[in-house]
């Protein structure tokens, strides 16, 4: 009799796993690394979120994760934070300007703007996959009401994630096309979960009995945010794929495969 790892007091088929986890599981989603909040790099005049960092994952190849919110006028914009400081050096919040008030701010300094969700789909134009985080900061379901309105139409493939149990139940009674992931938050695993098409982990809580457990029933477990290729070989031990920032993932690091031009992307 093989001896269970640690933790694992409990039998893998306790842990419910949707259908849908095999799709994903053969999906680009598990396929490459995904750059987190696109292939930014301040210096370099990319800043997070910016089109010219999700431009930059068009140019390699390399699946685009990034952050959704609502502005004051109903417009789904593609920014992180709650606040405008960290990001714009700016009072207030992103809700509380329209999203043609947010497009005049400049993100880090550079000439970035603050981008719309529909500028960011015009750009990508299904080049490469689209991972959408969204950061509702009202209760209700307009965030992603408006993010399934902006992505009517859309060819491109896309997946969506959120941390709140809550936005998982308007996606599910709106039946989107998409499959949806739940994140976890901090550096705890849930004892139980929503079931979702896919779960995602920080990467600092790995190795976890508890992703062991659901990796066995059959879940796929994306993990955030891999900062370095030593980090990512360490991840791949443990879960299906990772979300990166820092550092351009070769294919001779990892046993994921590359994307076709990142092979000979330099950083």
């Amino acid at each position: 009799m093989g001896v269970r790892p640690p933790g694992q007091n409990r039998p893998v088929a306790e842990v419910s796993v949707p259908a849908t986890a095999d799709i994903v599981r053969r999906s680009w989603l598990t396929a490459a690394p995904i750059a987190h909040r696109g292939l930014h790099d301040r210096a370099a005049g990319r800043p997070e979120n910016s089109l010219a960092a999700f431009a930059r994952c068009c140019d390699l190849g390399f699946a685009a994760e990034m952050d959704l919110r609502l502005s004051r006028d109903g417009e789904v914009v593609v920014f992180h934070d709650r606040s405008l400081r960290r990001l714009t050096g700016r009072s207030g919040r992103a809700e509380d300007r329209t999203a043609a008030q947010l497009a005049e701010l400049r993100i880090h300094d550079t000439e970035e703007p603050v981008p719309r969700l529909r500028d960011v789909l015009e750009l990508v134009h299904g080049r490469v996959p689209l991972l959408l985080e969204l950061k509702p900061s009202v209760l209700g379901s307009a965030l992603e009401a408006a993010m399934l309105h902006a992505l009517r139409g859309y060819r491109g493939e896309v997946a969506i994630q959120c941390f709140k149990r809550r936005s998982l139940q308007h996606l599910e009674s709106f039946e989107t096309p998409h499959v949806v992931g739940h994140l976890w938050r901090r550096l705890t695993v849930p004892g139980s979960i929503v079931p979702a098409a896919f779960y995602g982990c920080d990467v600092r809580a790995l190795p976890s009995a508890s992703v062991h457990r659901r990796r066995a029933a059959g879940a796929v477990v994306v993990a955030w945010t891999v900062r370095s290729p030593e980090q990512a070989r360490v991840a791949l031990e443990h879960v299906d794929n990772y979300i990166f920032e820092g550092f351009v993932p070769h294919a001779a690091e990892h046993p994921l495969s590359a994307p076709r031009s990142a092979r000979a992307a330099s950083g």
